[in-house]
């Protein structure tokens, strides 16, 4: 069996001991006041702002029931296309289609 002085937790040894003083904390040059010995990067200036191209939309009703608020129609939408990041010039797209909705 153990005796009572095995069972005495002793603490981490990256905690102080009691009574041994207190050491200084070492601060960078920069937190100290000093001048940075390196000197800092600024970041690139950000590129102006771009716009994306406008794009065109027609929507046309062709069928309206008054009892279910129920309308449909047709779309055609003019818009430019992905220019891959920049690495290529948009060129116009031509999407057509059917849309629906019920009003309540």
């Amino acid at each position: 069996m153990g005796t009572a002085a095995a069972l005495v937790q002793h603490p981490p040894p990256w905690l102080p001991v009691p009574g041994a003083g207190v050491r200084p904390l070492r601060l960078p040059a920069v937190a100290a006041g000093r001048a940075h010995p390196r000197p800092c990067l600024s970041p690139p200036p950000h590129p102006p702002p771009t716009h994306p191209p406008a794009g065109s939309a027609v929507f046309s009703v062709a069928k309206v029931d008054a009892e279910t608020g129920e309308i449909a129609g047709v779309f055609e939408s003019i818009q430019p296309s992905d220019t891959d990041l920049g690495a290529k010039a948009p060129k116009d797209v031509k999407i057509t289609g059917l849309w629906y909705a019920q009003l309540q």
